[in-house]
């Protein structure tokens, strides 16, 4: 009898953003004419986004996995899923929410920003937002603060951040500055810095030797250090 009652085996992270992407597509594809086809819709999305809470913050019993969450990250960035529910905020009713839970929105916000940031800043169509978001040197000071902080594990997506800033070649004079002036804290925790295990050693070290001679290029510079 135990057959009927057994629970259907939990999606994987990959499986989970797929689901979540299609129901939200499903959405995107119904008339007015189809309620009960939207209804159901609105069902799944509702569904899938439960199943991906429980998988950020766990059930009550048991705590998240922070491989299922690093996962889950880069899946959502890789099947670009958040513009398609940004598309449907709307009709999901979501903004509400948003400001009604600011401490959930900003635990998520704060734990995977930089993930998230690099997947937003690198498309070709946000170009525009890449060069304004560089030229301000809050958004400097804010990565230097969280190059400190690194978990093993995202520690090339926060590389190829400081990397936007650091290979511009534009940089405004307050940014050269800014690099010129901590070159010797930069450059030490660029030292220190590893990517752990993977396959990406190669392209870790490449990128980091590039910021790091450019960071002691902008050092020797006149007039950039007082």
């Amino acid at each position: 009898m135990s057959f009927f009652f057994r629970q259907s085996r939990p999606k994987t992270p990959q499986e989970l953003v797929k689901a979540i992407k299609d129901s939200l597509m499903a959405l995107d594809s119904q008339t007015v004419a189809e309620v009960k086809a939207l209804e159901k819709a609105l069902e799944e999305v509702e569904k899938n986004i439960v199943a991906m809470r429980v998988m950020l913050t766990g059930d009550g019993e048991a705590e998240p996995s922070a491989d299922q969450i690093s996962q889950l990250t880069l899946e959502i960035c890789n099947q670009d899923a958040i513009p398609l529910l940004f598309d449907n905020l709307p009709i999901l009713g979501w903004e509400d929410l948003l400001t009604k839970h600011p401490p959930a929105v900003s635990e998520f916000l704060t734990a995977h920003y930089n993930e998230l940031l690099s997947e937003f800043l690198l498309e070709s169509r946000n170009s525009h937002i890449m060069k304004r978001y560089i030229a301000e040197t809050n958004h400097l000071k804010l990565m230097m603060i969280l190059l400190k902080l690194i978990p093993n594990n995202f520690v090339l997506s926060y590389l190829s951040n400081l990397q936007i800033f650091v290979a511009n070649p534009n940089k405004p004079q307050d940014i050269k500055v800014i690099l010129a002036k901590n070159h010797e804290k930069l450059l030490a925790l660029l030292q220190n810095l590893s990517p752990g295990k993977g396959d990406e050693d190669d392209e870790f070290e490449e990128e980091k030797e590039m910021i790091m001679k450019e960071i002691q290029r902008l050092a020797t510079l006149p007039n950039l250090i007082s």
